[in-house]
């Protein structure tokens, strides 16, 4: 679909202004800088946070809306993270890389969402909540770490969260 539509064209009578001209904009129709309109923009990140890049392009394809799956992904790279918020539920594992080489990865385990990656697998790292809590047996040094934690005196917040 194809719209016309006639604007005002403006002009700064500010000699020291950078801007010489001004385009007027339309309300929900048109937003400066840009090709698409706000629902359109907002359909193809929709589609790209759902389908990335190639499969976005496709599916965007059919819905008569000619876009390469690098313009896919650059609209993807636009979109605002979600705010992070505080797992109810927090995953731990720790890993080998080669040889001697460990990682640790954090995991909210309601969303199964990845939330940080650590060097080593060391327990240390471990906020004392979170050593108290874990419900899979872990490397020893976690399961240390648990012991420790777990005998140490709890302190409760008045959220009843």
């Amino acid at each position: 679909m194809r719209i016309d539509v006639s604007v005002r064209r403006l002009y700064c009578e500010n000699v020291t202004c950078p801007k010489v001209t001004f385009a007027e904009q339309k309300a929900g129709l048109t937003t400066r800088y840009q090709r698409r309109t706000p629902q359109l923009q907002r359909l193809v990140e929709d589609v790209g946070v759902v389908l990335a890049g190639r499969g976005g392009a496709r599916m965007l394809r059919i819905l008569n809306i000619r876009l390469s799956r690098c313009t896919v992904l650059s609209q993807l790279m636009r979109v605002p993270l979600p705010p992070l918020v505080t797992p109810r539920v927090l995953g731990v594992d720790d890993f080998a890389l080669y040889g001697d080489t460990y990682g640790t990865l954090l995991v909210d385990a309601t969303t199964r969402l990845p939330l940080t990656l650590w060097e080593g697998r060391d327990a240390d790292q471990l906020p004392g909540p979170a050593r108290t809590t874990a419900h899979t047996p872990l490397a020893s040094g976690y399961a240390a770490a648990i012991s420790v934690a777990a005998a140490a005196p709890r302190h409760h917040s008045s959220d009843p969260a």
